[in-house]
């Protein structure tokens, strides 16, 4: 079974040294956040139309 894209990223998260790890985790972090303050306004944008 070969191993899918989630796999090999994490495989290269391990080898990476820890500071770079800290960086990465801070990234998605604030994509994470980012998608949340879409998702919100989002939700807003359709409470205001009612």
């Amino acid at each position: 079974m070969e191993p899918t894209e989630k796999d090999i990223v994490i495989e290269k998260i391990k080898e990476m040294p820890a500071e770079q790890v800290v960086k990465v985790r801070i990234f998605i972090a604030g994509l994470e956040a980012g998608e949340n303050i879409n998702s919100k306004s989002e939700i807003e944008k359709g409470r205001k139309q009612k």
